[in-house]
């Protein structure tokens, strides 16, 4: 096959590194665990507030005067955001496999096959991620301070310009010979061989750093949601208070 580059061109990058090989392997695997384990937090903690909101539901069903509506509508957002913040962890999962995949790829076409992968998921990620993200910052608005959004929202929207950015590039290889095997012959394989190696780490590099940026502010907004929650808890509290 005639590939436009090689990763043994790649003379200042880790494949000539068999140390750094084996390190970046070794960190993957650890990220991939510790990824595992935010999958499950998440699971838990959706299932945890869907429960609580079944029991508000419950004591309104129960007592017609009881007033739950305002917890309610916040524990179904916190719901909503930790369900597509567990989409970002899943695609993290992903990318990660596949990334460590990458260093220990022997020839060229190992490599591609990974690095094709990641473009398919890259490409993916925008309407599994970008799109739903933002749909839940909106609603996120109003109800927690500025302050508190403003990391998140810079991290999603940086994400964002960056797969527009190479939305083109990365919907070829999706479209040409990742996911479209219907494609003939020819087309598949000048998309596989034109797929630079160089090019597609560094674009591969810039996603992923995109992506830990963006779990790195996960937390930020759902903290805010629950100092929200004290709030609405507190009011209520004072007004009961008031008619004693």
């Amino acid at each position: 096959m005639k590939f436009v580059d090689s990763i043994e061109d790649m003379k200042k990058h880790t494949w000539n590194d068999a140390f750094k090989k084996r390190k970046i392997s070794k960190a993957s695997e650890e990220l991939i665990a510790s990824h595992m384990d935010m999958v499950d937090a998440i699971r838990h903690t959706v299932e945890d507030t869907e429960s609580q909101i079944k029991v508000w539901q419950d004591m309104q069903a129960k007592d017609p005067k009881a007033d739950y509506k305002e917890e309610i509508e916040l524990f179904r957002l916190i719901a909503e955001f930790y369900r597509v913040n567990g989409r970002l962890v899943l695609l993290e999962l992903d990318v990660n496999t596949a990334y460590k995949h990458i260093f220990l790829a022997k020839t060229e076409y190992e490599y591609r096959f990974f690095a094709r992968r990641i473009y398919t998921l890259m490409y993916e990620s925008n309407k599994g991620l970008v799109i739903p993200a933002g749909q839940v910052f909106k609603r996120l608005v109003g109800m927690v301070d500025a302050e508190s959004l403003e990391p998140y929202k810079n991290e999603h929207s940086k994400l964002s310009k960056f797969l527009k950015e190479h939305e083109d590039e990365l919907k070829e290889v999706r479209n040409s010979n990742e996911a479209h095997k219907f494609k003939d012959f020819e087309v598949q394989l000048e998309s596989i061989e034109n797929l630079s190696a160089a090019r597609s780490i560094e674009l591969i590099q810039e996603f992923n750093m995109y992506l830990a940026n963006l779990t790195m502010v996960f937390m930020i907004p759902p903290g805010a949601l629950s100092r929200k929650l004290g709030e609405i808890v507190n009011k209520k509290i004072e007004k009961r208070n008031a008619l004693k």
